[in-house]
């Protein structure tokens, strides 16, 4: 499939995704919906908006803490680097400079590495914020089945998947070292150096090998102990995506309605799975319609339901488009200057 291909069908799945979106607000009532609304309590609605900016700042401490093993960089920096690539992925899902690279860019020149090596520790981070992610929903499914009573259909289906990720998680973390020694077979060398193009090759002593398999790889699987460092990137990750449980948790208290904190955590990182798992434009319109049907499972009712995942998903979208929209634009000179000295070796 070509790019423009690719480009066209996201798209079309997030105009279905907000189609589907509208006929749901539609069955509901949209006068239903907007009188919840405007009821909404203004206090829970700037808490739950604190939240999701702690979201943002327990993730650029944990990268930083990351970071910090390669070399000296800035909190502020990393901060401001995070939010740009949030920015990116929130609003270009088809550029060539995805939030990911964008992220890794501007860390390489804030630090003086090479940007390949900026990529890789982004890349790093990534990888453990799904693990953390899959950690906090493995814990929250296996409590919150747990307190459920023992008649409701769906409580083994909900351990039975806690397990799994947990199960995951640790078949990761367990499967890392040896990962990285695979990589560093005859055989696995000579064919990743087969698929790489010829200007990221390098020479090697069975011949040309992939140049980008060190620094994109190695800070994701070969620095540091995994033992030692997995309980803090991953318990940090964890606590990164709880802030949006919270945000979660004050909008619904915001509309005069409450749910068992440890399930409704559960069902949140389950309906920002499936926006992740559909990867374009932020989850928009598919997180949304999932939180909606997931809210019902806490004991929310329908139109209730709507209104928080439309506030919750609103306050989202505001503080990575403002805050992660002023990050860009300071950093833009850099970006554009890595781009420019990028078609110049190439033009060379």
């Amino acid at each position: 499939m070509t790019l423009r291909a690719r480009a066209t069908l996201r798209y079309l799945i997030v105009a279905a995704c907000l189609g589907w979106l509208a006929w749901l607000v539609y069955g509901l009532g949209p006068a239903r919906v907007a009188a919840e609304v405007a009821a909404a309590h203004p206090g829970w609605l700037a808490l739950s908006l604190v939240a999701v900016a702690g979201r943002f700042l327990v993730w650029a401490f944990k990268w930083h803490r990351m970071l910090l093993q390669r070399g000296p960089v800035r909190l502020g920096h990393t901060l401001a680097a995070l939010l740009a690539g949030n920015f990116v992925n929130l609003t270009t899902p088809t550029a060539k400079l995805a939030g990911g690279v964008v992220r890794g860019i501007l860390v390489s020149r804030y630090a003086g590495w090479r940007s390949s090596e900026g990529y890789g520790w982004s890349l790093a981070d990534q990888v453990t914020n799904v693990l953390g992610n899959l950690l906090l929903y493995g814990v929250l499914a296996l409590a919150a089945a747990w307190e459920l009573p023992a008649e409701t259909a769906w409580r083994h289906r909900l351990a039975a998947s806690g397990a799994g990720a947990l199960g995951a998680v640790a078949a990761a973390l367990l499967l890392r070292r040896w990962s990285w020694r695979l990589l560093h077979t005859p055989w696995a060398r000579q064919g990743l150096a087969r698929i790489t193009p010829p200007p990221l090759r390098a020479p090697g002593s069975l011949g040309p090998e992939a140049a980008w398999v060190e620094p994109v790889l190695g800070p994701l699987l070969d620095h540091g102990s995994t033992w030692r460092l997995a309980p803090r990137d991953l318990g940090l990750a964890a606590l990164s995506f709880w802030c949006l449980c919270l945000a979660n948790a004050a909008v619904l208290k915001a509309l005069g309605s409450e749910a068992p904190l440890g399930l409704l955590s559960a069902l949140v990182v389950l309906g920002y799975f499936a926006g992740t798992l559909v990867g374009t434009l932020g989850g928009v319109g598919v997180t949304e319609v999932a939180l909606i049907q997931l809210y019902g499972l806490a004991g929310v009712p329908p139109g209730r339901a709507a209104a928080a995942a439309l506030l919750h998903r609103a306050g989202y979208y505001a503080v990575i488009l403002l805050a992660g929209g002023v990050a860009l634009w300071r950093q833009w000179g850099t970006l554009a200057g890595a781009r420019q000295r990028r078609s110049s070796l190439l033009g060379g």
